[in-house]
């Protein structure tokens, strides 16, 4: 018996707008607070001093 797989619904990048079926939670500045972004805004975040890295999100997710 496999696991279920759970899909939710689509999602867009917080810079860029783009939509992604993966998103990465990053923190750049405190007084922005946490943002959901694509590979490539991740990417150019993880540049800043101040980047914080909060997790993956998947629209498909197996339980």
């Amino acid at each position: 018996m496999g696991k279920s797989k759970r899909s939710r619904s689509e999602r867009a990048c917080d810079t860029c707008k783009i939509i992604s079926a993966v998103l990465y939670r990053v923190k750049i500045e405190e007084a922005m607070g946490w943002q959901f972004v694509c590979k490539q805004c991740q990417l150019m975040a993880a540049q800043h001093n101040s980047y914080q890295y909060g997790g993956t999100w998947k629209q498909s997710k197996r339980h």
